[in-house]
C-alpha cells in the first residue's frame, strides 16, 4: 500500500513543528514531527492496525487513528489501496470538533 498525506494532514504537522519550535527549540520540534511522520510508516504494511476513531463512528467511511506520543492521532482511511492520512490531532481538544470538520467536508 501507498501512503498518501493529504495537504491538510502535512499543515497539521507543520503547526505542530511550528508551536514546538517557538516554545521548546527546533531540536525537540524535529523529534516531535519525525515521531508522527514515522510512526505513519508500518500502515502501508498494516493498514488496520490502529482502532476506529470513535468520533468518527457514524460515518461510512472507515476512519482509523493511529496515537503517537499519547497526544496526537494520525487519522486516516483506506482506499483502493492507498492509506489516506486526513489530518494530525491533538487529543486534547474536543473530539466534536473532529467531527465537524469531517461533516463539512473539510478532510475528504
Amino acid at each position: 500500500m501507498v501512503i498518501n498525506w493529504t495537504d491538510r494532514a502535512k499543515q497539521h504537522l507543520r503547526d505542530i513543528y511550528d508551536y514546538y519550535a517557538d516554545v521548546a527549540g527546533d531540536n525537540i520540534a524535529g523529534k516531535l514531527a519525525a515521531d508522527i511522520s514515522n510512526a505513519a510508516r508500518p500502515l502501508a504494511t498494516f493498514p488496520e492496525m490502529a482502532a476506529r476513531e470513535p468520533a468518527l463512528i457514524d460515518y461510512p467511511q472507515v476512519f482509523r487513528s493511529l496515537i503517537v506520543r499519547k497526544r496526537y492521532k494520525i487519522i486516516y482511511f483506506v482506499e483502493n489501496e492507498i492509506v489516506h492520512i486526513v489530518a494530525v490531532w491533538d487529543c486534547r481538544q474536543n473530539p466534536d470538533k473532529l467531527k465537524g470538520r469531517v461533516l463539512m467536508g473539510k478532510f475528504l
